[in-house]
């Protein structure tokens, strides 16, 4: 809330973790009239907690809308009494255990949050998509859609990394129709991300918006 904090600490001082607190039950006012501010203070924070919610449930339809706005952040739920939980659960609009997963356009940003946090959960599994081609800033190609949380100065691409995908034959920003099988890679830190290896692309007509709204 402090303009300009970090600048103003002198030299021998530094932010080492900020905290958010929100008030559950104007929230929704927020989320509705002030998602900028609301989006700002949420990308600088470590943690956000949520209390005055008498239920976390209430709070499931912001799930993506937080995890888009900070995918690093810790979000938590305290209850009535003191106690305090993960806010939200992770849940996805599909059958994750069948051994194949048809994402439909609705559930391409829960898909997309839900690989980056466990990538595991599809290893193996035949993953079928509609979606656009992009690259990563390490050169590989990446499968997903371009996600506004906020308005068109906070556009996202989101999705995962592509593998076996010819580069010539479908270049970024191609509209691909993707059948892929799952598997786990992991990068210079260890932390492990989901690839997709093609078994089947084929050229699609983009759809009437190309951009998701979260």
């Amino acid at each position: 809330m402090v303009q300009g904090l970090r600048e103003k600490l002198p030299d021998v001082l530094a932010v080492g973790v900020s905290a958010m607190l929100i008030d559950g039950s104007t929230l929704e006012l927020y989320a509705r009239n002030m998602r900028q501010l609301l989006q700002d203070m949420v990308k600088a924070s470590n943690q956000v907690t949520i209390n005055r919610c008498p239920d976390k449930l209430l709070l499931q339809p912001y799930g993506r809308l937080f995890q888009l706005m900070n995918r690093n952040a810790v979000f938590l739920w305290e209850g009535p009494g003191g106690y305090h939980e993960r806010a939200f659960d992770g849940l996805v609009p599909y059958d994750a255990d069948q051994a194949q997963i048809d994402i439909g356009e609705g559930d391409l940003i829960p898909f997309a949050l839900d690989a980056a946090a466990n990538p595991d959960r599809y290893k193996g599994k035949l993953v079928s998509l509609d979606a656009q081609v992009s690259e990563t800033g390490d050169g590989d190609l990446k499968i997903g859609r371009i996600v506004m949380t906020c308005c068109m100065a906070d556009l996202q691409f989101m999705g995962v990394v592509c593998a076996g995908v010819d580069r010539t034959a479908y270049p970024p920003g191609s509209w691909v129709r993707l059948k892929a099988e799952g598997e786990t890679a992991s990068d210079r830190y260890g932390r492990k991300y989901l690839v997709l290896r093609a078994a089947e692309v084929n050229t699609i007509t983009p759809p009437e918006s190309i951009i998701l709204n979260a």
